[in-house]
């Protein structure tokens, strides 16, 4: 008794195997191997280290800067990760070519905490600036040489969390059904800590007028 299904099914097989070798063979992401105690510190536009820091898009000065460390800062505009699952570049500018790059292999993956998470952030990179086929960039071995630019409230695309806003006036503090505001606290480095402060019997508002 022929069995007509039986080449149909070899065929289906033969076809696929080569996809499924494929995505046998596909290296982890560095997002599935990223730590989840890891973090990226923060750093004031009023530190010292970020207003010496060049643009990332000042080529010319970085060049100079071609064996030796330094820092730069920039937002990043893309996260690329080549197929070959090698290493991560993080790009500050549409066009690659007209800024600094920062460059994470492989091997460091697992030290870094989701890189994807930094697009469109702006950021303080650290490092050893080196040549790669006429680029110029900066190898990242950890996490700490990378730093977000904390924004101060009031900055544009400062958006606090409803935990940091200040206390509301009465009705509109009941109809959110909390009692407790923050005021930020200015700290010495020139960066902000949330202070939690309970809405006393006339409902002030805490830093800002009623809303």
């Amino acid at each position: 008794m022929k069995r007509p299904f039986l080449p149909v099914l070899l065929a289906l097989a033969v076809a696929a195997a080569p996809v499924l070798a494929g995505e046998a063979s596909k290296k982890p992401s560095q997002s599935s191997l990223a730590s989840k105690t890891a973090q990226f510190g923060t750093v004031s536009k009023a530190d010292h280290q970020y207003q010496q820091a060049l643009d990332a898009k000042d080529l010319k000065a970085a060049v100079k800067l071609v064996g030796k460390t330094g820092a730069f800062k920039g937002t990043i505009a893309k996260v690329f990760a080549p197929e070959s699952g090698n290493l991560v570049i993080l790009n500050f500018a549409d066009d690659y070519k007209t800024a600094l790059t920062a460059v994470i292999k492989k091997e460091d993956f697992s030290r870094f905490p989701d890189l994807q998470t930094l697009k469109g952030k702006p950021v303080l990179v650290s490092g050893k600036f080196i040549d790669y086929k006429g680029q110029t960039e900066v190898a990242l071995t950890g996490p700490e040489q990378i730093k977000t630019i904390f924004l101060k409230p009031h900055q544009e695309g400062f958006a606090p969390p409803s935990s940091q806003l200040p206390c509301r006036n009465a009705a509109s503090r009941a109809a959110a059904g909390s009692h407790t505001g923050c005021q930020p606290a200015r700290l010495a480095a020139g960066g902000y800590r949330r202070s939690a402060t309970t809405c006393n019997a006339l409902h002030r508002p805490v830093g800002r007028p009623e809303f």
